[in-house]
């Protein structure tokens, strides 16, 4: 009998559940939550997933690990090709910007569309080095064949796909429970476009799904959102869409996942819906959309080599059937190839007096696309946070944040230009973020919430924000004169 044993790594803790058969429905025969801790590494993590389900070594049993939280990142970015053969290349060069990193990046990633011509926008995801290898050594001691690491927002989003239809058609916005936090998956068509994770045990639904869509509408301003899904562990009436917004959909996990799996009627299925679905997946065979055990690797285009042998065959059909032919056209054609030459020369020699001049061009362009005043721009972020002085009495002290990181990064010229600002942030009271947020947006500088966290630290401070806001690039002189009234 085959089996297939899902674990989803989540913080201190492991979540697992073993499939058994190839029948439809599926039974899942055992799922169990057991603490991750550091003591005794994967060995001590392999005797406990043992205790668990008992005899997998000696059955013919593959492995499938689920990752997510904040054992993951993730960037969507604009690269300055839509050739699916250099894309590998360039997003892992383009990667080493976006995480730096001393560790080996393990990402993969997923085109996503081309906004303009020649160039392509792509979700990449990476997953920290330290999982990686936690994975690999816990399928060792295991004695288990891994077969696929994979990004659990995105299987939990296939499940949903299953329970309910609609939402693999048009762009949906998929909402679903995950342990510590939510997941929320926007797709089009059932291709990924953005994933947002929120964690914190108290995140809400709403105020998370209207954040996901401020910034969906931020990065893809012209795609119309047809719907929101959001997968509960009970039933819920469907919620009236406030006016311009989309009809958000709320679906129980049972008993719908009931028709897909054979479960006990006593299974926790809270926050599951990352695991079952990986499982579902697997058992059908269905590539995954991010795969960091096979990310996508360069193609090897072997095309020059095939058309070079046909150019050499047809070459000699052409010299042994027209042979006669063409050597009394040469002596004719001499002559004129000969001026060709003579003018394509003289035009080569007169070009390359430009070369150095082209080069010093593109430079520039370069620098001015990444020229950030970046005075100006901290000075506007210091206004925002704070609009009056410190001992001032007017200010609302619950709006107050506290700065605890701060990264300011220029990006590439081709496809974007300006920089980011890469804010982390703690604030007394979460429901004054959407006032932040609010203070820090505006036509020329988008901001994309990346994470909104409750701290279990003592203080004032309990909720932990990430927000990367966009910076447009200094204004030239001639520019400047030109704004002036």
């Amino acid at each position: 009998m085959s089996r297939l044993l899902a674990i989803e790594i989540a913080g201190t803790e492991v979540r697992g559940a073993l499939l058994e058969g190839s029948g439809a429905p599926a039974r899942v025969s055992k799922m169990f939550t057991v603490a991750r801790t550091t003591a005794g590494g994967a060995k001590a993590l392999a005797d406990e997933v043992h205790k668990q389900v008992a005899g997998i070594k000696k059955s013919r049993t593959s492995l499938v690990i689920v990752v997510g939280g904040g054992e993951v990142q993730l960037r969507l970015l604009t690269l300055p090709t839509n050739d699916e053969r250099e894309l590998p290349n360039m997003v892992q060069l383009q990667a080493e910007r976006e995480f730096p990193s001393a560790d080996e990046l393990v990402l993969d990633y997923v085109p996503v569309d081309s906004p303009t011509p020649g160039s392509t926008r792509v979700l990449v995801a990476r997953l920290s080095d330290e999982i990686f290898v936690a994975a690999q050594a816990l399928a060792a001691e295991l004695e288990l064949p891994l077969t696929r690491i994979v990004l659990r927002p995105l299987a939990a989003t296939n499940l949903v796909g299953r329970l309910v239809p609609a939402a693999r058609s048009g762009v949906q916005l998929v909402a679903t429970r995950c342990p510590h936090g939510l997941d929320l998956v926007l797709s089009h068509d059932d291709k990924p476009m953005l994933v947002r994770q929120v964690l914190g045990d108290a995140a809400g639904v709403d105020p998370a799904i209207r954040q996901t869509l401020l910034a969906a509408r931020g990065q893809f301003a012209e795609t119309t959102i047809n719907g929101v899904q959001v997968l509960e562990d009970s039933r819920q009436e469907t919620t009236p869409p406030r006016e311009g917004a989309p009809t958000v959909s709320r679906t129980p996990l049972r008993p719908g996942i009931d028709k897909l799996l054979v479960l006990d009627s006593g299974a926790e299925l809270a926050d599951s819906a990352g695991l079952l679905g990986a499982l579902l997946d697997e058992a059908a065979h269905i590539t995954p959309a991010i795969d960091f055990l096979h990310p996508k690797q360069p193609v090897i285009d072997t095309a020059p080599a095939r058309r070079q042998r046909l150019l050499a065959g047809a070459a000699a059909a052409t010299l042994l059937l027209g042979g006669w032919w063409g050597y009394s056209r040469v002596a004719n054609l001499d002559a004129d190839l000969a001026s060709v030459n003579a003018q394509l020369a003289s035009v080569k020699k007169e070009t390359e007096k430009f070369e150095p001049y082209l080069a010093q061009a593109a430079e520039i362009e370069k620098w001015r696309g990444t020229n950030v005043n970046w005075l100006e721009e901290l000075t506007r972020l210091s206004n925002k946070l704070r609009p009056q002085p410190l001992d001032s009495k007017e200010f609302p002290v619950e709006s107050d944040v506290l700065v605890t990181s701060l990264l300011a990064t220029s990006r590439p010229v081709t496809g974007t230009t300006g920089g980011r600002l890469e804010l982390k942030a703690a604030a007394r009271d979460r429901s004054k973020l959407s006032e932040l947020e609010s203070r820090l947006r505006d036509p020329e500088h988008p901001l994309e919430p990346l994470s909104v966290e409750n701290s279990p630290a003592e203080g004032e401070y309990k909720w932990s924000v990430q927000y990367v806001v966009g910076v447009p690039p200094a204004a030239t002189e001639q520019e400047t004169e030109e704004a002036a009234p």
